[in-house]
């Protein structure tokens, strides 16, 4: 029979495959392994362009008293400028009489 293999060759071809599989496997993981490298790369550079918590509390608080004062700065203005225009409108009435 043409399909008939001695032992040895069946070995042999036996052990060829799994080389063949443990090389496709072993560049499997490298090409895994350098993806995963490029991404701890990424990560590393990219932490450095990140705020700190801290850093983010600190001028948050800063923003929110400004923005607060700046608030009450502007309902004091709306009261001075109602006052005066009450004021102007009583001397006008008084004027008128």
């Amino acid at each position: 029979m043409a399909d008939d293999i001695s032992l040895r060759e069946w070995i042999e071809q036996l052990v060829q495959s799994e080389r063949d599989a443990r090389e496709i496997h072993q560049k499997v993981v490298d090409e895994r392994l350098k993806r995963m490298n490029e991404l701890r790369e990424q990560i590393t550079s990219e932490r450095g362009a990140l705020v700190n918590r801290e850093l983010f509390d600190a001028k948050l608080g800063t923003y929110e008293t400004r923005i607060a004062d700046l608030e009450k700065s502007r309902w004091i203005a709306f009261g001075i400028l109602l006052a005066l225009q009450i004021g102007f409108a009583i001397i006008i009435g008084w004027l008128h009489k």
